[in-house]
């Protein structure tokens, strides 16, 4: 092995519940009442993606910019003022990979 890639974001680190309130909040400022448990699911999603799925292509095409803008900002707010916290099932595979990476006769 030469290397291992991850992706933190609701990964390693757990922030889906900060996607939900800062999305729930962006579509709130642009005037649209979308409960969090519509986006829930949608979470994952690239804002390109999820935007239209929740509003259609019409709404996309309307206040997606916008929306993915607020959303941004909102979840820079909420991760200035919050202490995120790695996902716990993660770290026995991390140690796995790490005890396996320092060990000279591993394949």
């Amino acid at each position: 092995m030469t290397g291992v890639i991850f992706d933190l974001d609701g990964t390693l680190v757990d922030t889906n519940a900060f996607h939900v309130e800062a999305w729930h909040e962006a579509f709130r400022q642009l005037g649209h009442a979308v409960p969090r448990s519509r986006i829930v699911p949608e979470i994952g999603k690239g804002g390109d993606k999820l935007v239209p799925s929740i509003l259609g292509e019409a709404g996309a095409a309307r206040d997606g910019e916008a929306l993915r803008k607020a959303h941004q900002a909102n979840f820079t707010a909420i991760a200035n003022r919050t202490r995120i916290r790695p996902v716990t099932q993660p770290r026995a595979s991390l140690r796995r990979i790490w005890c396996r990476r320092q060990r000279p006769d591993s394949a």
